[in-house]
């Protein structure tokens, strides 16, 4: 069986443990960091599968980690969600634009969060 790597980009740190625990939940290995330029690193030395950015940090944010990633042979075809408190007040279709696979709330609704993850990536929902 396949095991799916996620990388999660998030300032705070509480957010990263979060989602990392109902990540793995479901069977995917997790990495996290707080930082852009650490996402950037890991990213590019590391066998991602996909990648969860935070549209709002203070180095850099998810947008701009999203166009540096983009930039680079190793780490161009990552697929990238990005996700935020301010989902209701954002031009999602813009981000999708971009190329994002998807803009998610950090107000999840727990047993839906890896569905919906899934279904945004194209994975099978029902293996990890």
């Amino acid at each position: 069986m396949e095991v799916r790597r996620v990388l999660v980009v998030d300032d705070n740190e509480d957010m990263c443990v979060l989602l990392a625990s109902f990540l793995r939940m479901a069977g995917w290995e997790v990495l996290t960091t707080t930082s852009g330029s650490q996402a950037l690193e890991l990213a590019a030395s590391n066998p991602i599968d996909a990648i969860m950015l935070d549209l709002q940090m203070p180095e850099m944010s998810g947008p701009e980690v999203f166009l540096e990633l983009k930039k680079d042979p190793r780490t161009a075809d990552i697929p990238c969600i990005l996700f935020t408190c301010h989902v209701e007040n954002l031009d999602k279709e813009h981000y999708l634009r971009l190329g994002f696979r998807g803009v998610l709330s950090k107000s999840f609704i727990v047993e839906r969060l890896v569905g919906d993850i899934s279904k945004m990536l194209g994975w099978d929902v029902g293996r990890p």
